[in-house]
């Protein structure tokens, strides 16, 4: 392993290891209170911290209530007359009178941490059911054996597609390996699982993904950095300048200088991965050969790094 790719693995045992902790913090910071003080009548959740607002199946008394967090809302008060607007949310977000719970105390339960607070402090992860490992591990360990000349056709989107669904991205109709198309050649998949220009228009349709796309003219193929761009990210390059958009690439690793490193079908390629300004095939910069050559990082915010073993 070079050491970019110890660094990469470093950083995502780090990743994991963060997401464990965290993990385990919330699974300490949720409690169990028993639903008393209902006058034997068991309560139904509310939707909202106010008493109208009954959802669910009700559940009985002395059943254990999860508490994620506490909030103030409508004042209650139980069948003995004590009132309070405490209200305590589960982690299906329903919430719970403190009236009718046994928090050991009255008013907010001491240690339980406040909605407001816990939202604050443990903002959602964006594109949290992505993980870079996975992709990344399926790209280098496929990026040897380019099947553009099984299928004659080129399948540098049909590499990244495949990459994408294993490391968490869900397939649709529109987006899918199911099937088969094309009139004379057929190959699997949907044409947007093999289409740049389809694919590209797929990930970038506006509310579908927390992304950031950033625009590589010459300035940056010849600086060669791009400071923005993560393992699991895409490069789409367009080799004449023209606008139209002609190869898929995933970034499998970071070299020194923030200069990304992607792996790739389509140019019968049988090695694992290059520098994104470089040609392996051509032996030499990608602006040699295509002197109008621009690029488009499609940087996916957030995700995770989980490295599972594979045995």
């Amino acid at each position: 392993m070079n050491r970019t790719l110890r660094a990469v693995a470093a950083s995502g045992l780090c990743l994991a290891l963060s997401i464990s902790l965290s993990a385990q913090a919330k699974a300490e910071d949720d409690r169990q209170y028993r639903l008393i003080n209902t006058a034997g009548l068991g309560a139904y959740p509310r939707s909202e911290p106010q008493f109208e607002a009954r959802t669910g199946s009700a559940l009985p008394e002395g059943a254990m209530i999860t508490a994620s967090c506490w909030t103030y809302g409508q004042s209650v008060t139980n069948p003995y007359g004590y009132t309070s607007d405490v209200w305590i949310k589960d982690p299906a977000a329903h919430f719970w009178p403190e009236v009718w719970l046994d928090t050991g105390s009255n008013g907010v339960p001491p240690g339980l941490v406040n909605c407001d607070s816990a939202t604050t402090a443990n903002p959602p992860v964006p594109n949290s059911f992505y993980n870079r490992a996975e992709a990344v591990k399926w790209a280098i360990a496929q990026a040897p054996y380019d099947v553009t000349g099984l299928y004659h056709a080129s399948a540098c989107t049909w590499f990244v597609s495949q990459a994408l669904w294993a490391g968490g991205f869900g397939q649709d109709a529109t987006w899918t390996s199911v099937g088969e198309h094309n009139r004379l050649r057929k190959v699997p998949g949907s044409a947007t699982a093999w289409s740049v220009t389809d694919l590209r228009t797929y990930l970038e349709t506006p509310g579908r993904l927390d992304i950031k796309v950033v625009q590589l003219g010459p300035d940056q193929f010849r600086a060669n950095s791009v400071p923005d761009a993560e393992p699991g990210d895409l490069l789409v390059y367009d080799w004449d300048g023209d606008g139209t958009w002609d190869h898929f690439t995933i970034v499998t690793s970071i070299a020194p200088g923030s200069y990304p490193e992607v792996s790739e079908w389509g140019v019968n390629n049988t090695y694992v991965k290059r520098g994104w300004t470089y040609s392996i095939n051509d032996g030499t910069w990608l602006q040699v050969r295509n002197p109008n050559v621009v690029a488009e990082l499609i940087h996916f915010n957030g995700g995770v790094w989980i490295d599972v073993p594979h045995y």
